[in-house]
């Protein structure tokens, strides 16, 4: 099994935040052999999932040596009183949409919250992610601006100008709460048509602080995730974040699969749904049927895909690829942009123009000189071995 080639470390993170129902019994057994708990603080916090995987140490009764149970508590504190601060920042945003009079639909974190977990501090999140019509969302933006919400940029007139959400705003008060208003679902070049997904008066209603705001389907929101996963992230990072998400969705809003294919084949987003979906199953337990996965996988052999599904768990993990351009190359074989008419434009490309246009970063921050180059190599090589033979966890899975 996949899960099974991967460090105890990744192995106790998966088990202790899965959905919907996490493995107790998994947890103890695997934290009572030798484990690395610098490592499992890591991959949480990198996931952003602290404050799930904490509570569940706890009650699963797990003995953890005192310098790095300390460590665990002060940062799950500190990262519930910044969702607790984000649930009643949400409900301030509600509140100033409704006296607008504006459709609000909460999309990502904030909707699985509310609809999946029942509680923020189940799902924690770096933002506020809501939508509203294009004139409703310049009108929200400016009103905040007026009550005194600052940019999260300086930059990025001409970034934002096109973009699927307006210059994220900051709220203050002690801990900073980043809200993105977007205008559409996804970036505009990006290869996909959500356009379906937006019907506002058949959306799902749910209350926000007596406001009433919106919700995807099931089947649209697991196609949100699956391309924000696949697409924005380029399937390189949020890997237990989202296997955890997608399996909380199928259990607790079973979708409709006939017409998540209908909507996947329309939005041409088959391949960012196939590995999603196929990795929330191999690495959480996610119920999805087989003839689905079937029927979205690009044209590629059993053999390859098996291969490319551990080069992905290997980069969105591990952070271990030595290349640059390794990934990329990975990502094309296994997404087949081309087949699934995704046309020319590339996910890292909108990365580099948010760089120089936004932060002011350089696009390239990767030496990429031929000697740089063929010093990569041997780790290069290294990677392959690894991925080809199944040893996941970066370069100490290599064997002495």
């Amino acid at each position: 099994m996949l899960i099974d080639r991967l460090p105890v470390e990744a192995q106790l993170l998966l088990a202790a935040v899965r959905e919907p129902e996490w493995r107790v019994d998994e947890v103890r057994r695997l934290a009572s052999g030798p484990v690395d708990w610098v490592v499992v603080r890591a991959l949480a916090t990198q996931e952003r999932l602290l404050t799930v995987v904490w509570p569940r140490l706890q009650q699963a009764g797990v003995t953890i040596p005192e310098e790095h149970a300390r460590a665990f508590r002060l940062q799950a504190s500190v990262t519930e009183f910044q969702l607790s601060f984000t649930e009643s920042v949400l409900g301030e945003v509600a509140a100033v949409a409704r006296e607008l009079s504006i459709d609000l639909l909460l999309l990502k974190g904030a909707a699985l919250a509310l609809t999946v977990y029942g509680a923020f501090r189940d799902r924690p999140m770096g933002d506020i992610d809501v939508l509203a019509r294009p004139h409703d969302a310049t009108r929200l933006w400016n009103r905040l601006r007026e009550d005194g919400w600052a940019l999260e940029y300086a930059g990025g007139a001409d970034f934002y100008r096109s973009h699927h959400h307006l210059p994220p705003l900051v709220r203050g008060g002690g801990v900073g709460v980043v809200l993105e208003i977007h205008r559409a679902i996804l970036p505009p070049r990006g290869p996909f048509d959500t356009t379906g997904d937006l019907t506002w008066a058949d959306l799902p209603v749910l209350a926000v602080d007596g406001s009433a705001v919106r919700v995807l389907s099931p089947e649209a929101q697991l196609l949100h995730l699956a391309i924000h996963f696949a697409w924005s992230h380029a399937l390189g990072r949020g890997l237990a974040r989202t296997v955890r998400d997608v399996s909380a969705v199928i259990a607790r809003t079973p979708p409709d699969w006939t017409r998540l294919l209908e909507r996947s084949r329309d939005s041409r987003s088959a391949t960012s749904a196939y590995w999603t979906l196929r990795m929330a199953q191999r690495l959480g337990g996610a119920e999805v049927p087989s003839d689905v996965l079937d029927a979205l996988a690009p044209p590629r052999s059993k053999w390859m895909l098996d291969w490319l599904e551990r080069s992905y768990v290997e980069i969105a993990l591990f952070r271990s690829c030595p290349s640059q351009r390794l990934p990329r190359w990975l990502w094309t074989l296994g997404m087949d942009p081309r087949g699934s008419g995704h046309g020319d434009h590339r996910p890292w490309e909108s990365d580099a123009d948010f760089r120089y246009d936004v932060t002011g970063d350089d696009v390239e921050t990767t030496p990429t000189g031929l000697a740089d180059r063929i010093r990569r190599i041997p780790a290069g090589l290294g990677y392959l071995r690894r991925t080809v033979a199944g040893r996941l966890g970066g370069p100490h899975a290599e064997p002495e």
